[in-house]
């Protein structure tokens, strides 16, 4: 079930395939008879999938059907958020402790018993959530399956990621002019925007799509972990006097804003690289090396497949090779020794010169 397109493969009937493919991640995981808390935040990982290619062919497949798409696929994901959510609380104060003091090891021991408690609570109030997601899930499905698409194939991955990458750079922008939860939270969304439409695209050229992949999950794992302060903060707030004393909400408040500080300091130069390119020039950018990786794709296709021969080229290639043959040589036969006979020594008395006989 990989997460990409093929490159031979119509993006409507890649696109079907792949959101297919993740919603069976998510029946499988949430239908499993002993469900458990990774397996709520799998099928969550899915449905972000899902949005995220939804949101590249939004060209294509209209404003209108994304928008209701989208909608109703974001709803089934917060119906499960609350059984993921505190997990990651509980996970995002031990990684606070890790990096902070060990002398305040009595404000971070106060939250973790408020956590498990307020856990334990919920947990027995989940009641048939996840039922009701499969429930809605089936829809969504049923609509993927007839979604209509417009225009070419290049043209809905230029636009497409023209939009995503646009998005990006503002809401970068905004973050750092605003320094706010939410506005480092939407820099975030539009960061795993970027990292999953990547993959989809990784088939044209894997390891320069991977290398972009990899750094945008990079970067949304500093946001998020941003974001996990922000949730922990938040939830700080929401807790009366009673629960948490209100030296310890303090301290863990000031040791989770310092937190946030470094991460978001790390993040900017990460952003800037990231997005250094103007969204038209790199949305064309991957729109020609996409046509050109499925005109290698088929021309290496062709030179590894076998040629094809019918009758006529085989009597034609045989009477050429007639014409063309070279004449066969003599056959070797044994030779018969020469008999060698000297030539008879003439007679001396012709040779020599006449004597005179006068006495």
């Amino acid at each position: 079930m990989a997460y990409r397109y093929k490159l031979q493969e119509p993006v409507p009937k890649g696109t079907r395939r792949i959101a297919r493919d993740q919603i069976e991640i998510v029946r499988t995981k949430l239908g499993a008879p002993r469900r458990s808390e990774s397996a709520v935040h799998e099928s969550r990982k899915s449905l972000k999938r899902v949005r995220a290619l939804l949101r590249l062919v939004r060209p294509a497949i209209g404003d209108k059907s994304f928008s209701a798409l989208n909608a109703e696929i974001r709803d089934i994901s917060a119906l499960l958020s609350p059984v993921r959510d505190r997990q990651v609380l509980l996970e995002t104060l031990l990684n606070l402790e890790e990096a902070s003091n060990s002398s305040h090891k009595a404000a971070f021991s106060a939250l973790k018993r408020v956590i498990k408690d307020k856990q334990r609570a919920k947990k027995r109030a989940d009641g048939g959530v996840t039922t009701v997601a499969l429930t809605r899930l089936e829809t969504v499905g049923k609509r993927l399956s007839k979604l209509s698409f417009s225009g070419t194939d290049s043209d809905c991955i230029e636009q497409g990621l023209r939009v995503s990458v646009g998005r990006a750079r503002r809401q970068m922008r905004r973050a750092f002019e605003e320094n706010t939860d939410e506005a480092f939270h939407e820099w975030r969304k539009a960061a795993q925007l970027h990292w999953r439409q990547m993959q989809l695209l990784g088939s044209a050229w894997p390891s320069m799509f991977a290398s972009r992949a990899e750094a945008g999950r990079q970067l949304s794992q500093l946001l998020g972990d941003d974001h996990d302060l922000s949730v922990l903060m938040a939830f700080i707030d929401s807790l009366s006097p009673k629960s948490l004393r209100g030296a310890h909400a303090k301290t863990i408040r000031r040791l989770a804003g310092r937190r946030q500080k470094e991460l978001r300091a790390v993040a900017k130069p990460h952003g800037l690289i990231l997005f250094a390119e103007k969204p038209g020039s790199f949305a064309k950018r991957i729109r020609r090396t996409w046509e050109a990786a499925i005109q290698l794709n088929g021309k290496s296709r062709k030179s590894m497949e076998p040629r094809k021969t019918t009758k006529a080229t085989r009597s034609v290639s045989r009477g050429n090779a007639k014409k063309t043959a070279k004449p066969k040589a003599a056959p070797r036969t044994k030779s018969t020794p020469v008999k060698r006979t000297r030539a008879p020594r003439p007679k001396a008395s012709s040779l020599a010169p006449r004597k005179d006989r006068r006495h």
